[in-house]
């Protein structure tokens, strides 16, 4: 089948609207780079040497990357639903909490039986901890940014409880519970690298969340909700399931991001093991443009700036927060270039029927 000359515009105009993002935010960092006294091109050098010179470096790129894949893809979802949740970064810890419970506790059960069972739990904790919010927001009209924003601090301070409290590794002093059994444990790939099998699970659901999206029945009564509220409802769409069921599989996929970071890397739950993958993962889901594919896309860009940073700070001393102001420039300019198209959030009245009630 032939593609239309007016949908070939269209498509290369949003694979240009991303890109152009990231050069004007480059751009403008490399202006900050020269106030700062050193030189953009060697600055940015040093940026894809740190991310791609070395065989490691380019496995700790698909590391970093794996979270916000799966985060990310729960942001997507949401958000093409019209529901704004940027509760991701509490869903990763409900996630990893559930994931260092069950690992500890079950911990000398065999890995067929304790590893299935363990990300279960994980995305069960990340989908309860995100339906919540979105009961709130079905039933009650009541803002869902201000409640996942609420939840990731509760989340924290959860998390921090069991830490320091009813999972304290007894034999330690540090805020960290004890190692996971080794059935709980994501097996290694590549030997002498931190690249684990979590990232073969992570590829396998963006391609599946593409399809749910694009093709199934759920993904059209989410694309329908994100579109027209009253549009869905007047196609006889449940808007407070989907709403809901929308936000758990949001909240899941993020659960399962923190279940990979305990399981794969740390092998056991801190007090501070996520550098922000939550709110990084909003930012990937915007320049992804809330497409699957293109997620995997934006994803594997941040992770690389994240493990390039490191590398431009030493060679370059460009401090590593000068990613962050890089970061939060690109999502800058795409949301400029997207402020026509981007989906409103849902506003319920007090009306029964326009908080979605069914009787």
């Amino acid at each position: 089948m032939k593609i239309k000359q007016n949908d070939k515009r269209k498509i290369l105009a949003q694979l240009l609207k991303p890109v152009a993002a990231i050069a004007a935010a480059l751009m403008v960092g490399a202006v900050l780079i020269l106030y700062a006294g050193a030189n953009p091109v060697t600055a940015y050098k040093s940026l894809l040497t740190g991310a791609f010179g070395s065989f490691y470096n380019f496995t700790e790129v698909l590391v970093k990357a794996s979270p916000l894949w799966l985060a990310g893809l729960g942001v997507a979802l949401s958000f093409k639903a019209g529901i704004f949740n940027v509760g991701a970064e509490g869903q990763i810890m409900m996630g990893a909490l559930a994931t260092a419970w069950i690992g500890v506790v079950l911990g000398n059960l065999p890995m067929i039986i304790l590893l299935p069972v363990t990300m279960l739990a994980a995305v069960l904790a990340g989908g309860i901890w995100a339906s919540i919010p979105g009961m709130m927001k079905a039933k009650l009209g009541v803002d869902e940014i201000i409640t996942t924003i609420m939840f990731n601090y509760i989340a924290t301070w959860v998390v921090s409880y069991f830490v320091t409290g009813p999972l304290k590794d007894p034999a330690g002093v540090n805020p960290q519970t004890a190692e996971l059994g080794a059935g709980a444990q994501l097996p290694i790939l590549v030997k002498a690298t931190r690249l684990h099998a979590g990232l073969i699970l992570t590829l396998i659901l963006i391609v599946v969340m593409y399809f749910v999206i694009k093709k199934s029945t759920f993904g059209y009564k989410v694309r329908l909700l994100g579109s027209s509220l009253s549009v869905a409802r007047a196609s006889g769409i449940n808007v407070p399931l989907t709403l809901v069921t929308t936000m758990i599989i949001s909240g899941g996929l993020s659960g399962l991001a923190g279940m990979m970071e305990i399981s794969g890397l740390h092998h056991r739950l801190l007090n501070s093991f996520s550098p922000g993958y939550g709110f990084t993962a909003v930012v990937v889901a915007l320049l992804g443009n809330l497409n699957p594919l293109a997620v995997f896309v934006s994803g594997f860009f941040f992770a690389a700036m994240t493990v390039g940073a490191n590398e431009m700070q030493r060679s370059a001393a460009i401090p590593t927060s000068l990613i962050s102001v890089i970061q939060g420039l690109i999502v800058f300019f795409v949301l400029i270039s997207e402020v026509k198209h981007f989906p409103k959030p849902h506003i319920f009245t007090s009306k029964k029927e326009d908080r979605g009630v069914t009787e």
